[in-house]
């Protein structure tokens, strides 16, 4: 190229290098070399980075479908010296200094080689670049001299980063902490750097672009679509985005032999592994012990629940992890049954003659260990199996302190990076720009913690890595990060050695949490290494779950032996150690939740209530009523999302159907005084107008009958020898059978299209598992009396015979809020279908589905663009004179009051029992659960009190205003309100008059009493209601009603209503058993 020149004194600033060894440097054309050297120096330039000289290492690039990685080095400054005048005179040969390496990576959605599935599919992506920009942000912004770069937890130090969730681009420019610190060894990086200027003047140099050209060309940001297939296909650059670590495996397999003379003192117990040939792409045992001790400190950085906890970041994921069972829904089905046996059957006929033998007895160790119906356990399991790990996040009723944390996500050695030790000397004489200098070469060896302080002689232990790629972080459990880390990426020997690994892990958490004052310390005694490695247990079983579902699909022993060298496979699928490994643990994971935890011994489980003495002391878990309410609160949750349907398609059509008073004498067209009284039934074509529907005091639609008979029949079907099932319209006599005629002579529709199969009962019946459950031990049956219920009743009651005794009531309420509903879509936000059930008269477990708001508790965008829409066209009509009449139950005009179909979306439900806590999933989306977080402490200075919207009393106000609230949230519905103190909107709900009725509790006090211990008292004395089968007779809850989720806030409310405390004394719920008054 004639307007090339060597690089000199004069050289413009800014000059832009493509390093020419490169494949891609080779392959590419020369529009596409301009490409990324363009992309990489606006990055830089961008960042704040002032350069005089950019090299671009295009031999190590990486090009995914949207993603682009490209390592760069930046000098600065050419070195000048003086005279005995001080004149400053430039030196014949350039020495550049300000050395940085670099990263650059960008994203672009818009270009991508490989087609979105979907708009979902598109979006999750763009969700976790948005939550790695977040990281990366968070730590630019972190307190002291080196930013991120800097503490226990070390991330790269980021310069730039461009992008969040609603962002197409995103641009990240970092240090490169897998090459050598800069001024780690001065000399060296002096000498390289003479090196490197002198032989930016030979005439090999290829590409120089000063940067004023590329502006000139207006060259466009890279665009990925437009790479050529030719350089995705032949290039041999490793595919991912992990660029720092390039270990090849030779290097990995020769750093084997090495890692402990490297690393100093072996841990005791370690054993040798010099004489293990290493998977290549996994950590030895000392940088194993290293990676997981990084990841103690971040996991004690991030710790929930402590009174200096950081906030989580924006943009981060509601949970971390990308294995978690709401991301990853789709692989739960019956081909999971066909993929176990699909890997048993390629190991017991893997057609290679040199392999076969050890293939069979590999499958006939799985068959062993796991058996033939692995996966199908799996599936029926996997909601269960996900929630109880969730349930570690949290912890439980009994020990809220769980492993509560922020989580990588994505943590395998593929991200975690150790920054490789500088020595003098190793630049090769006919080097062309000093790389064999920098490159991860084994030779120099990781970075000792004495190296990283800048003195020593490289003795010690392995130095602290650097961990990259955050797109999967969020909340979540500790043990999801270190149980993923041990599967995918530690060698052979470290499988071997993982207690070691993991008591490494835990000394170091316990450590990092003891230095933060008496609650820290208070939390790293409660997170035992007994709980921890409980809770692994449970989150290999998971783990399990992902990869039976999806990982295993095509698993065969010559998959195996093919995939031995891609290091950005999991261990999993290149070696047959670590796949036994994972299979046994999840088999063992899975196993202890069906039959029985390890700490199921009420003296080590850190869930069990204070034991009583009593002979027949019933079950922890698996008992005969917990298994009842498992397979009930299963059925309810999917009839919930069906009656929410129902209730939505009565809503879109604007048709409510026959509107009756329930107010009114049954029969209906007198009052009680025998006159006549105008019904609220569909009138005749020429009659008078009808009345508005608000004139109904206790309106009732064809939802509400419907989505009752639904409910009602399903669960006496299905349960009815030992449940007995209270509905609100049947109790109040307002329902009449299926097919049978209203008052008024209409009929409903039957929805036998909406009736359950006997398939979907049994995976509703699957759906909870008894493990879950934790039942107070006074409403479960003990095994001697289990015994005698079963040989009384088993052939009468069949499986649940030993039940017969424990009262178990549902009550439903199939539409709270009737009269929120018949008002209008602007209070249907109240709406609700309730669902609860208890034993003893005690609620235990309950759903609420809310048909009209999403998953974030708001109504749907759809709803409200179609709202605004009728606003509009109604604002139009009254500009013309047109006034609307009075609000019936038929439309006055299609256009202003029906909606197209999906308007509403699919709602949203609640649901949730002691040990389960509370989990919101979108309905009919039942895999997608998350939980709902711990309610956080109410201030009672600044109190949000909800109340009722259409019951306002001066008694009520003047019990709302005697707690001086802040603020005061009115709207209709018992469940909304029960939301509203879930979702963190509203502390207290104060309603101490009568109104309510025990359908319209029970779920909202069993799912506050499940989510950490929430309350729901009696107004009058700070009494329990009942819930057995005999207050059927006489619903009302006459004393009136508090409730909150802050357990905490009931002491409070003692020194508010003193009477609270007649009940039962000082407490701290409504259902402890309290102090006994003097």
């Amino acid at each position: 190229m004639d307007h090339l020149e060597p690089l000199g004194l004069d050289t413009p600033l800014d000059a832009v290098v493509f390093a020419p060894t490169s494949i891609v440097a080779i392959e590419a054309t020369e529009t596409k070399k301009t490409a990324f050297e363009q992309l990489a120096s606006e990055a830089v330039t961008r960042s704040g980075i002032r350069f005089d000289t950019l090299i671009v290492h295009a031999d190590r690039c990486i090009v995914q479908a949207n993603t682009v990685v490209i390592p760069v080095t930046t000098h600065d400054g050419a070195v000048v010296t003086k005279d005995v005048r001080g004149t400053s005179v430039p030196r014949q040969t350039p020495l550049l200094t300000g050395t940085r390496h670099l990263i650059v990576k960008h994203v672009d959605l818009n270009a991508t080689s490989v087609p979105f599935r979907d708009e979902t599919h598109r979006n999750r992506t763009r969700k976790s670049f948005a939550c790695e920009c977040a990281m990366y942000r968070e730590r630019t912004n972190a307190p002291g001299a080196n930013g991120g770069d800097s503490g226990n937890w070390a991330t790269p130090f980021v310069y730039l980063t461009e992008g969040d969730w609603e962002a197409d681009q995103f641009t990240v420019v970092m240090d490169d902490v897998g090459r050598p610190r800069p001024g780690a060894v001065s000399k060296a990086r002096e000498d390289a750097a003479v090196h490197e200027a002198a032989n930016l003047l030979e005439k090999e140099m290829t590409t120089i672009f000063p940067n004023d050209d590329l502006h000139e060309k207006n060259v466009a940001v890279v665009s990925l679509g437009e790479v050529s297939q030719e350089i995705l296909t032949k290039s041999t650059m490793n595919q991912t985005t992990s660029v720092m670590m390039t270990n090849t495996a030779t290097n990995l397999q020769n750093e084997a032999a090495k890692e402990f003379g490297v690393s100093g003192e072996k841990p005791a117990g370690a054993g040798d592994e010099s004489n293990t040939q290493r998977l290549p792409g996994t950590c030895g045992f000392p940088r194993a012990v290293a990676a997981v001790q990084w990841l103690a400190s971040f996991h004690a950085h991030w710790w929930r629940g402590l009174p200096d906890s950081p906030a989580v970041p924006a943009d981060t994921w509601s949970r971390g992890g990308y294995w978690t069972l709401e991301k990853r829904a789709v692989d739960v089905n019956e081909a999971m049954d066909a993929t176990w046996a699909g890997l048993l059957d390629a190991f017991e006929n893997d057609p290679s003659p040199e392999f076969a033998a050890e293939s069979k007895r590999v499958a006939q160790q799985l068959r062993k260990v796991c058996g033939d119906d692995f996966g199908k356990r799996l599936r029926l399991s996997a909601p269960a199996l996900a929630r109880t790990a969730q349930r570690s996040e949290w912890g439980t009723p009994h020990d809220e302190n769980g492993g509560a944390t922020l989580v990588h996500g994505d943590f395998k050695a593929a991200n975690i990076v150790f920054r490789r030790k500088t020595k003098p000397g190793t630049v090769k004489p006919g080097s062309k720009t000093g790389e064999e200098y920098f490159e991860d070469d084994d030779d120099q060896g990781d970075e000792t913690e004495t190296d990283s302080t800048g003195g020593g002689n490289g003795a010690g232990a392995v130095g602290s890595p650097t961990v990259i790629d955050w797109q999967w972080t969020g909340p979540g459990c500790c043990a999801h990060d270190l149980a993923f880390f041990l599967t995918t990426s530690v060698s052979e020997f470290s499988l071997a050695k993982t207690d070691l690994v993991i008591e490494a892990y835990h000394q170091r958490l316990v450590n990092d949490l003891g230095c933060r004052g008496d609650a820290g310390r208070a939390a790293a005694s409660a997170y035992s290494l007994g709980r921890l490695h409980r809770n692994l247990t449970v989150t290999y079983g998971d783990y399990a779950r992902y990869l039976v579902g999806d990982v295993w699909r095509g698993v065969t022993p010559e998959s195996l032996r093919k995939n031995h060298n891609r290091t950005n496979f999991g261990a999993h699928r290149r070696s047959i150690p670590h796949l036994l490994f994972c299979a046994e643990k999840g088999w063992r994971g899975l196993n202890e939740c069906e039959r029985g935890e390890p700490g199921d011994d009420p003296e080590t489980d850190p869930d069990a209530p204070p034991p009583k003495r009593d002979a027949d002391t019933p079950p922890l878990r698996r008992g005969p009523n917990a298994k009842l309410v498992a397979e009930i609160l299963g059925v309810c949750v999917f009839l919930a999302d069906t009656a929410g349907d129902i209730i939505r398609g009565v809503a879109e059509s604007g048709q409510l159907g026959c509107v009756l008073d329930k107010s009114l004498p049954e029969g209906g067209e007198g009052d009680k005084n025998g006159k006549e009284t105008k019904s609220v039934s569909k009138r005749q074509k020429n009659a008078p107008a009808e009345p508005p529907i608000a004139a109904a005091s206790d309106p009732q639609t064809q939802a509400d009958r419907r989505a009752e008979r639904l409910i009602c029949e399903t669960l006496r079907q299905r349960f009815g020898g030992v449940v007995s099932v209270f509905g609100e319209e049947q109790l109040e006599g307002g329902l009449v059978g299926s097919g049978a005629a209203n008052r008024d002579g209409s009929v409903d529709a039957a929805d036998n299209s909406l009736k359950m199969t006997e398939a979907a009962l049994h995976l509703a019946e699957e759906f909870v598992k008894d493990w879950e459950i934790l039942l107070p031990q006074e409403l479960e049956v003990g095994p001697r009396r289990e015994k005698e219920l079963r040989d009384a009743n088993g052939e009468k009651l069949g499986k649940h015979a030993a039940c017969a005794e424990s009262d178990v009531t549902v009550w439903v309420d199939p539409l709270d809020g009737t009269r929120e509903f018949v008002e209008g879509p602007e209070f249907w936000h109240g709406v609700t279908v309730l669902i609860g059930i208890a034993v003893r008269g005690v609620p235990v477990a309950g759903v609420i589905h809310q048909p009209f708001v999403g998953v974030d508790g708001k109504p749907p965008q759809t709803m409200l663009d179609v709202l605004q829409t009728r606003a509009d066209a109604k604002a139009a009509l009254a500009a013309e004179g047109w006034r609307p009449k009075p609000k019936t139950k038929n439309p006055e005009s299609p256009d202003l009051e029906t909606f197209p179909a999906g308007s509403f979306g699919t709602g949203r439900t609640l649901w949730g029992a002691p040990g389960i806590g509370v989990i919101s999933h979108p309905g009919r989306d039942l895999m997608r659960g998350t939980p709902v977080p711990k309610p956080t402490r109410a201030d009672v200075k600044n109190l949000v009190v909800c109340t009722t919207r259409s019951h306002q009393t001066p008694f009520v106000e003047g019990a709302v205003y005697n707690l001086h609230p802040h603020s005061v949230i009115r709207t209709g519905g018992a469940g909304g309100k029960t939301c509203l103190l879930l979702d963190g909107k509203a502390d207290v709900w104060v309603f101490p008059a009568q109104g309510t009725k025990r359908w319209d509790t029970c779920a909202c006090e069993a799912l506050l009493s499940a989510n950490r211990g929430g309350w729901l008292v009696r107004a009058t004395n700070g009494g329990a209601y009942k819930y057995g089968s005999q207050t059927a007779k006489t619903p009302k809850n006459a004393d009136g009603l508090l409730a909150a989720s802050d357990k905490e806030l009931y002491p409070w409310m003692v020194t508010k209503w003193p009477w609270l405390n007649e009940a039962g004394g000082e407490r701290l719920g409504p259902r402890d058993p309290g102090l006994e008054k003097e």
